[in-house]
């Protein structure tokens, strides 16, 4: 009689903890997806805005100086300049030397990379994906809640602040992201009080990174210094601010020693022609003025809007119209009341984050005495942590045993995401911050290039009616008019002509309006 023999099948059962995981990352990617076709989506659209002219000169090492009306010169000469000491000094020169470790990154991206539209915002783009990431990252290691952090994702990939500035060459993603590492790695302190000096070390790297990143990253480290002066025991944070403290000092330090100080004082200059400015016109501009109760009080309310996703102001309603846009997000926060006790000290410090941007913008314009300083996306590096505390109020409606506030969560979540959603459209339609120019000054240089590959041993010369147009236009020329003599002009009446030697008498060949 033959023996039995026993089919053993495999267990195809997954493990549901596995599956979920999975879900969870598959979910992750889909949101990132998203972000960056948010992110990516007629970025080279428009033309080179006002700031992010100042962030690509800086990066080749070009400031006004290197042009002097009058005088002739050359991309050839201009290309002197474009040395990291070069960058250097243009961004003293130009930005104070805020910003400096941005500049230097910028100056080997665009070595690497050229200085197209598109190369250059496409730097802030990779930043801004990884902040999306570091949001997801954030919420999960306060919570441990997958589907909290996952909304804190979603959101994080469609506010119109983090969309905005992904698309812009500043310097704002990459300090966000840094000072995001930087409140990682606090929670990490805060969790293990014992922390090895390594670790407290590294803390005072990513705050000390992310203040040469931008200088305005100081409040979240304020924010940080104010949660652990309640929260923590004094004999640990001391233990944390004299191994920290010495590394932001060496850091900046470093940077004021070799530059730094020149660069404060140009900004001190720069603030009391703000000063003089304002005290013959208190309402200079909409983003310019006496720093009054009520100018603060509006600014601060546009601030509160961008924070809570909202930029449909742009479209054109009045303030006080938008103002109760409000009351969307502040439902939304309405659920924060229901975060469990183990949570509350988390909550705590992600609103203390939220409010610091407000806060430190609204003190450092009160002391100036103008509101330059309440430019709303001075309040960036808050965004993250305000965007985690809509993710944390719409959650907890989302989990109401209750029926109608779990419907109630669901509208207040699509109708955020519609409000977010607009806003981003209005970008791709309208132009951001007002940048609806369509890029017109690279075709140029490329036709310039082209005619002068075309006819090397022509004459043809430029003239320039600005020197910032001079050197916005030789950012684009190719080799080939490397030797093209310049001129600046102011009386031209034109950004730049072409002028060329034909039959022996000067014409116009090309003209950029």
């Amino acid at each position: 009689m033959e023996s039995a023999q026993v089919i053993s099948t495999p267990n195809t059962t997954e493990d549901p903890l596995a599956a979920r995981a999975r879900i969870h990352w598959l979910i992750l990617a889909g949101v990132l997806l998203l972000a960056f076709g948010a992110r990516r989506y007629a970025i080279d659209r428009f033309a080179t805005g006002y700031d992010e002219l100042f962030t690509v000169l800086e990066a080749n090492g070009l400031y006004p100086e290197v042009v002097t009306e009058g005088v002739a010169f050359t991309k050839e000469q201009l290309n002197a300049s474009d040395t990291p000491s070069g960058a250097v000094h243009a961004c003293i020169s130009s930005d104070g030397g805020n910003g400096i470790l941005y500049i230097l990154s910028m100056h080997a991206w665009t070595e690497a990379f050229s200085n197209s539209n598109h190369t250059i915002r496409l730097f802030s783009l990779i930043w801004g994906l990884l902040v999306v990431w570091l949001v997801h990252r954030l919420a999960l290691r306060l919570f441990t809640d997958h589907s909290l952090a996952l909304l804190a994702a979603l959101f994080a990939a469609l506010a119109p602040l983090l969309v905005d500035y992904s698309q812009e060459a500043r310097a704002y993603m990459p300090a966000t992201a840094i000072t995001l590492l930087g409140t990682l790695q606090f929670i990490r302190l805060l969790r293990e009080p014992r922390s090895s000096p390594g670790a407290i070390a590294l803390y005072g790297l990513l705050i000390g990174t992310g203040l040469l990143v931008h200088y305005s990253t100081a409040y979240v480290a304020m924010g940080h210094a104010c949660f652990a002066l309640l929260h923590v025991p004094g004999r640990t944070w001391r233990r944390w601010f004299f191994v920290a403290a010495p590394v932001v000092g060496a850091l900046v330090g470093a940077w004021l020693l070799l530059g730094g100080l020149e660069g404060m004082r140009n900004m001190g200059r720069q603030n009391d022609l703000y000063a003089t400015i304002i005290a013959t016109n208190p309402d200079y501009d909409v983003f310019y003025r006496k720093a009054t109760v009520t100018h603060l009080v509006q600014d601060v309310l546009v601030q509160l809007l961008w924070l809570g996703g909202n930029s449909l102001f742009l479209l054109g309603p009045s303030l006080r119209v938008m103002a109760l846009m409000l009351l969307l997000p502040f439902a939304m926060l309405v659920g924060l009341r229901g975060t469990p006790v183990n949570h509350r000290s988390e909550r705590r410090l992600l609103i203390i984050l939220a409010l610091s941007g407000t806060a430190f913008t609204v003190l450092t314009s009160a002391i100036a005495g103008h509101t330059f300083g309440m430019r709303y996306y001075y309040v960036m590096f808050s965004a993250p942590y305000a965007i985690i505390l809509l993710a944390m109020g719409g959650m907890w409606w989302l989990k109401q045993g209750v029926r109608w506030k779990r419907t109630a969560g669901r509208v207040l979540v699509v109708m955020n995401v519609c409000v977010f959603l607009v806003s981003i459209l209005s970008f791709y339609r309208y132009g951001y911050r007002g940048n609806d120019e369509p890029e017109t000054v690279r075709p140029f240089a490329q036709v310039v290039t082209a005619l002068a590959e075309r006819v090397p041993h022509a004459r043809i010369a430029l003239i320039h009616g600005d020197r910032r147009d001079a050197i916005a236009l030789n950012l684009h020329l190719g080799p080939a008019a490397d030797r093209l003599p310049q001129i600046v002009d102011p009386q031209s009446g034109h950004r730049t002509i072409v002028v060329g030697s034909i039959d022996g008498r000067d014409r116009e060949l090309l003209t950029l309006h």
